[in-house]
């Protein structure tokens, strides 16, 4: 679930947008609930003293109080808002998950709600993304490249692993140093009071990732809050529009819960996730058919009142376009019976060499009506025309092929002749 530094600039820009208003190097820093990281230590030590014969005597005790996760909801952003597949497509959205919390917290996810429109059987996998764990802190100070926290505020943290964001900016964390407490040595009776150590801060040196700037002593704020990230996917899988020829859409929300509480140590804190649409294009090809009498010197088709002969030669246009404004259609076969009181013409077409005759815009492809490997075969008094780009062998294994979106690369025109008996 770790970023890698390969992939991370398409996730990066949807961050930095997200946190365009935070805090960033060498600004203000934010308002954050907390003001100090969750895990330092509050070291308090008391003396008493008091007169022992003609000394003065001492003793010195001391106490620690841990400071703990505020809850604070994350940040949720994707990739993408918004991908079109075709029915039965699989597409994939990268959530980044990101801290804003003073402590490392679990965020625990809701189940996909899948919405969908016009379109059955979308789901989501997982159908409920994964549990993170990120960590979070508050920082002290900056020095070159490194950034201080409160001495052992860096539970969850791992060195060349872990990758937090600072504003809209992110690192890599290189190197941890997690820092001593602040100790003070207890005594009894003794001629002077117990001496307190002071802490030492947690270190953390971090390396920039993309465009974020190094860092440099004083330009990280005192009281800025800084956040691990992490990423998760989900694969939405779509089935088919209920209505041929309109695309469907399915929608998938979900939102994260902290398990840190607010101040009031009872409720959590929640974030929902972008909402994201998956479009399936429905690709709607539309059909016409013509026909002019050639014997007659017929020259433009019609759709209806040509009349023949028996003898004569009878010429049939079929036009087939794809109508959808983006999707191409695809496996796309055109199949005619030859009409009662008619024989296929052959050898009408290519100089006697064919039977039928493709254009799809400029490029014109010839077929025979025999299995002989083409993309027009005739079988059973059936013409079968396979058509579009890819289009294989009209024989009994051969599949149509994919025509396009957009004139005039959408449109296949179909010529073929009978005689009318």
């Amino acid at each position: 679930m770790n970023t890698s530094m390969t992939n991370i600039g398409k996730r990066l820009l949807h961050l930095g947008a997200a946190f365009a208003l935070a805090v960033g190097i060498g600004l203000s820093p934010q308002a954050a609930e907390a003001s100090t990281s969750a895990d330092a230590t509050i070291h308090n030590a008391v003396s008493v003293s008091y007169t022992s014969g003609t000394q003065t005597r001492y003793s010195t005790t001391s106490v620690n109080v841990t400071v703990a996760t505020l809850a604070a909801a994350p940040t949720i952003t994707v990739d993408t808002l918004a991908q079109t597949t075709t029915a039965g497509g699989t597409v994939t959205y990268t959530y980044t998950v990101k801290s804003n919390s003073n402590g490392p917290d679990t965020y625990t996810p809701s189940a996909i709600t899948n919405t969908d429109s016009n379109l059955t059987g979308a789901t989501s996998n997982p159908a409920t993304p994964a549990t993170l764990t990120l960590w979070g802190g508050i920082v002290l100070s900056s020095g070159a490249g490194t950034i201080n926290v409160p001495a052992g505020a860096v539970t969850g943290l791992v060195a060349n692993t872990s990758t937090v964001m600072i504003g809209a900016n992110a690192y890599t964390v290189t190197a941890i140093a997690a820092g001593t407490v602040a100790s003070t040595a207890a005594v009894t009776g003794q001629a002077a009071a117990g001496a307190t150590t002071a802490e030492t801060n947690a270190v953390l040196t971090l390396t920039p990732i993309g465009a974020a700037p190094a860092i440099t002593a004083g330009s990280v704020a005192a009281g800025t809050q800084v956040g691990e990230y992490k990423t998760t996917t989900l694969q939405v899988t779509v089935g088919s529009p209920t209505t041929a020829g309109t695309d469907g859409s399915t929608t998938a929300d979900f939102s994260m819960t902290t398990t840190a509480t607010i101040a009031d140590n009872a409720t959590a804190a929640s974030a929902n996730a972008p909402t994201v649409t998956t479009t399936v294009s429905s690709p709607n090809m539309t059909i016409a058919k013509k026909s002019r009498n050639v014997t007659k010197g017929d020259v433009g088709f019609v759709t209806s009142g040509t009349t023949a002969k028996p003898g004569e030669v009878i010429e049939y246009e079929i036009t087939v376009s794809n109508t959808h404004a983006s999707a191409a259609a695809t496996l796309v076969s055109i199949s005619d019976a030859i009409p009662t009181y008619t024989a296929l013409a052959t050898g009408t077409y290519n100089a006697g060499a064919a039977d039928v005759k493709v254009t799809q815009n400029v490029t014109i492809t010839y077929g025979t009506a025999a299995a002989d490997g083409d993309t027009a075969n005739l079988t059973g008094g059936t013409l079968t025309v396979n058509v579009g780009t890819g289009a294989g062998s009209a024989d009994a294994a051969g599949n149509g092929g994919t025509v396009p979106s957009g004139a005039p690369n959408n449109t296949v025109v179909i010529l073929y002749q009978v005689t009318v008996q």
